[in-house]
């Protein structure tokens, strides 16, 4: 080792092991990281040939308190020849084996080119800065140096008394695999594709998420380790858009989408446009500390873009019926227009027009009497009649007489 934060030199040889493919075989290596100690209480931590610990000012390693966190940082050489991707799988524990790890979080230190990605219930960290150069062509040292700076926290309140003069231990193993030929993808499957995609990642999953999460939107959050106070220096939050698709087209709108950082609240409210109604929210299952009522969508912004649909569709058209009855003395009879279906409110106007009859030779006209069977026009005589349809069905019967 070349200093004590050299605490993983990888070497990449021709000599190496080869993982088999279907049709090729690609270089590889691995190696071991030298253990990051961390104790609790008197215990005395030996940071020689071991990873650098950067704590915040006042506190240290040697004496641990619930709450307590750090920047590990471990540095990865490639001493081989041939350009390589990066990936380590990190393993904690207790001395006291009945002591649970549930109290320890880590993360990549923001800004890091380090990615956390769970496989098979277990969480690598690839590094999505590469590929790191090999020593053909005379690379300086520098150049294929790569340093895994990792956040670690000791949740307060997880930490209780059980723990006191315990010593932690976090480890782990270095993977690497030729650049070239697709060789990652070949070796590391679908999360090696996942994770080295164009646009970058942050769709966390699983105990990824949960690790990820405590920093993002948990105790974490709030320390000096996470936000600047405990190596490197102060981090602009990311922010993460949340948008709104509207269905039906022109039905509506959605106030409150933008951009967030994660771990704040949005709310989203939905307006119907005349003639719409709202139906529901859909596409938000899953978002953090969700809850849909009404016309309302709130959430915790996860450390993702969010896209969700607003439901509208147009208001049913409700009709009612005009029945319109004839009816006379001593024969008199005549027609009404104006009968028919109406939508509440709609303004009704019937005309009742009287009949002929001829007597003698002449043609004489019956007349209209009055209006009977609905109320506001109750034994009214007047004709045309006007009213406002109501919310329900209206049968009116209309008199003729001689």
């Amino acid at each position: 080792m070349k200093t004590k934060i050299l605490m993983s030199v990888l070497a990449i040889g021709l000599a190496v092991t080869l993982i088999a493919g279907a049709t090729m075989a690609w270089f590889t290596d691995e190696t071991e990281v030298t253990a990051a100690q961390f104790t609790a209480g008197t215990v005395e931590i030996d940071a020689d040939e071991g990873p650098a610990i950067v704590t915040p000012e006042g506190k240290y390693f040697d004496n641990v308190n619930p709450g307590d966190c750090a920047t590990v940082t471990w540095t990865i050489v490639n001493t081989g020849t041939k350009a390589a991707e990066l990936r380590v799988k990190l393993s904690e524990a207790w001395d006291d084996e009945e002591l649970s790890t549930d109290n320890f979080f880590y993360a990549p230190a923001p800004d890091s080119d380090w990615v956390m990605y769970e496989e098979d219930g277990e969480i690598w960290l690839y590094y999505i800065g590469g590929p790191v150069p090999g020593t053909y062509g005379d690379t300086p040292e520098e150049d294929r140096t790569v340093d895994l700076a990792l956040v670690v926290a000791f949740d307060g309140a997880a930490t209780g008394n059980e723990y006191q003069g315990a010593g932690f231990t976090l480890s782990g193993m270095v993977e690497a695999v030729q650049a070239s030929n697709g060789a990652p993808a070949a070796v590391w499957g679908d999360a090696w594709t996942t994770v080295s995609g164009d646009y970058g990642y942050n769709d966390y999953q699983g105990l990824a998420a949960d690790y990820i999460g405590y920093f993002l939107t948990g105790p974490g959050k709030d320390m000096p380790c996470w936000n600047g106070g405990g190596g490197g220096g102060p981090v602009e939050p990311d922010e993460y858009s949340v948008e709104a698709v509207i269905v039906e087209e022109g039905g509506g709108s959605v106030s409150g989408t933008g951009s967030f950082e994660a771990g704040e609240e949005v709310e989203l409210v939905a307006a119907a446009e005349e003639g719409f109604v709202f139906t529901g929210w859909s596409g938000y299952e899953g978002l953090p500390d969700v809850a849909a009522d009404g016309n309302v969508l709130t959430f915790t912004m996860p450390a993702y873009a969010v896209t969700v649909t607003a439901n509208f569709e147009p208001v049913p058209v409700i009709r009612y019926t005009v029945t319109v009855n004839i009816t006379g003395t001593n024969g008199a009879t005549g027609t009404v227009e104006g009968a028919g279906q109406y939508e509440p409110g709609e303004t009704v106007t019937l005309t009742a027009t009287p009949g002929t009859y001829t007597w003698w030779g002449h043609t004489y006209s019956y007349k209209f009497d009055k209006w009977t069977g609905y109320e506001p026009v109750n034994n009214s005589k007047t004709n045309p009649i006007t009213f406002t349809m109501p919310s329900n069905d209206v049968n009116i019967t209309a008199h003729f007489k001689k």
